[in-house]
């Protein structure tokens, strides 16, 4: 066993500028889907299989609020799920529907 290798390495847009900093990170391994939260409550969604070079197969935002900091996500299957803060929310998505279930 090797244990990890390094593998790809994943670019989310101009480092310097704050709505692109990556915040949250998770991985569903069975079903090939990288999350990321950034910066004012925007939320990618990657096919892993397909590599760093396309574009995320799902896009949500969960409001108007460029200053919001995402402190942890969660996602499954079929939910995803943002909590953050400036201003203090929780975002709930059907991340394959694109549709918001709350905020």
């Amino acid at each position: 066993d090797s244990g990890f290798v390094f593998k790809l390495q994943w670019y989310f847009g101009d480092p310097s500028s704050t709505q692109n900093i990556v915040e949250c990170v998770d991985v569903l391994p069975h079903i090939y889907i990288l999350v990321i939260a950034q910066r004012g409550s925007r939320c990618m969604f990657f096919d892993i299989n397909k590599g760093s070079n396309h574009d995320p197969i799902q896009v949500l935002k969960g409001g108007s609020h460029p200053w919001f900091i995402p402190d942890s996500i969660a996602v499954n299957q079929d939910y995803f799920a943002v909590a953050g803060r400036k201003p203090s929310a929780v975002f709930i998505w059907n991340w394959r529907k694109g549709i918001r279930l709350s905020s």
